[in-house]
């Protein structure tokens, strides 16, 4: 079994996720936010979204996210990363958000274990 995984925590004093990414961008402000910032050519990002995003208890539990997708190769995935990115930060990168879109925590890379990802997202709900 193969385990792609580096976690880090981090959060941005002073700064919420709606000072950077517009409310446009979120179906439910209501609910937290997910935000996975990824590029095309990296294969933990598409086994992250082919894999675990498609488990039945991830899929289930992402119902309750604005689930926001970023890629770092675009203008605006460039610059959202650049404000939330760390030295140590590479993708796929993923940003939890309470409703009023402050930062509660942060991990990069992914497992290869769904229920790594459901532990994860608990800690906004």
């Amino acid at each position: 079994m193969i385990l792609f995984i580096v976690a880090s925590v981090f959060t941005l004093k002073g700064q919420t996720g709606a000072d950077t990414i517009p409310a446009g961008y979120r179906a439910d402000e209501q609910k937290p936010t997910l935000v996975m910032f990824t590029a095309s050519w990296c294969s933990p990002c598409k086994f992250a979204k082919n894999v675990i995003f498609k488990d039945k208890e991830v899929a289930s539990k992402l119902k309750d996210f604005n689930v926001l997708f970023f890629d770092v190769d675009t203008p605006t995935g460039k610059k959202f990363f650049s404000t939330y990115k760390s030295d140590r930060d590479g993708v796929p990168t993923f940003i939890l958000m309470d409703k009023d879109m402050k930062v509660i925590t942060r991990k990069n890379g992914i497992s290869s274990k769904p229920v790594d990802f459901i532990d994860f997202l608990s800690k906004a709900l």
